[in-house]
């Protein structure tokens, strides 16, 4: 069996290689960036906008399971040039797991036009992706994870990482008294659930082919503002964050406070309304991995 991973460059693809590496079946495994170094091991070139271009690594004849950590909408679209254009590439393939994002959810009904695009975005590529693979007769997993947070080797998130940035560059951190739920899963908890749906494919031969989309989440659910002061207790005793006061008001003046943010971007003034919302009561990881649950946060955090 052998495994071929797209778009590693990210926190979570750093996390699936170090599992990968450490994982007791050891699947042979190449990796596929625009930009391979000696860093990234096994590495091999690939321009997911140009399929015509794509060389598959490794023995062609080995079953095979494609992983990609890409955004859903460039894998989706290669995947389905080289379904039309390519498909004896595909002869050996035995399963497509993909990383799309709960923004495909969450984001539908949005007001401002930047994330309902997204949504449209990663939805459409979700369908067109499943259709191929149905297609192609493929199992096919899509998992869209929630918050994802942590930092691996030189690789960090773009979600805790700036609210970090941010607590580090202002003395006071303004939070509605009743903020949302949230279920933030770090870049190892997510790289454990796809190493999991991995190795059940490795090991199992169904007489059909399995198609699912899996909402998945941290395992615990926390509000907002827990979340955030949870994140600046377990940072170091000297980091500038530490020193930032993260200051509860009434939700209807940071409703009003935030009104302000409507002037400069919509995309901010919603994502400041969103804060009250709750986003979580996704799958936790632990039930995908069978393994027991990671309270938050799990480590390391940020630089």
């Amino acid at each position: 069996m052998e495994i071929h991973l797209f778009g590693i460059t990210t926190s979570t693809g750093q996390s699936f290689l170090r599992a990968l590496t450490l994982d007791s079946l050891s699947p042979i495994f190449y990796s596929y960036t625009r930009h391979p170094n000696d860093s990234l091991p096994f590495s091999h070139f690939c321009d997911l906008s140009s399929p015509r271009s794509f060389d598959l690594a490794g023995t062609s004849t080995d079953s095979q399971i494609w992983i990609s950590f890409a955004p859903i909408w460039l894998f989706s679209d290669f995947f389905c040039s080289l379904v039309s254009l390519r498909p004896r590439l595909l002869d050996y393939l035995k399963g497509v797991i993909v990383c799309s994002s709960s923004s495909a959810l969450t984001k539908r009904f949005a007001f401002n036009a930047f994330d309902r695009e997204l949504a449209t975005r990663l939805k459409s590529a979700e369908d067109n992706l499943l259709a191929d693979c149905k297609l192609m007769s493929v199992n096919c997993s899509i998992l869209r994870p929630s918050l994802i947070y942590g930092r691996v080797g030189s690789y960090r998130d773009s979600n805790i990482s700036l609210l970090i940035s941010a607590m580090r560059r202002f003395p006071v951190l303004p939070l509605p008294m009743h903020s949302g739920l949230r279920q933030p899963i770090h870049a190892s908890q997510l790289a454990s659930c796809f190493l999991h749906i991995a190795r059940e494919l490795m090991t199992s031969c169904p007489d059909k082919p399995a198609f699912s989309c899996i909402n998945v989440g941290g395992d615990s659910q926390l509000s907002y503002s827990s979340m955030i002061k949870s994140t600046q207790d377990l940072l170091q005793a000297d980091d500038p964050a530490r020193n930032c006061r993260i200051l509860l008001i009434p939700t209807k003046i940071f409703y009003f406070l935030s009104f302000f943010l409507l002037f400069k971007s919509s995309k901010h003034f919603e994502a400041a309304l969103r804060i009250c919302s709750n986003l979580s009561g996704f799958t936790p990881a632990h039930q995908i991995t069978n393994s027991s649950p990671q309270r938050f946060p799990v480590l390391p955090l940020s630089d």
